[in-house]
């Protein structure tokens, strides 16, 4: 959970040099998107095992 809670903060702090709140907001939401993917992922896996 760290590691993602990071990689959402230094995403942020990527684009935040450009001062482009639309990069920021898409960068957002595709880490939380992938996030999401990854806790289904694992409990379907956790599921099926």
């Amino acid at each position: 959970m760290m590691i993602a809670l990071s990689a959402v903060k230094l995403g942020t702090r990527l684009h935040s040099g450009q001062s482009s709140k639309i990069s920021n907001t898409y960068f957002l939401v595709g880490t939380l998107f992938s996030m999401l993917l990854a806790l289904v992922g694992a409990i379907v896996t956790r599921a099926l095992w």
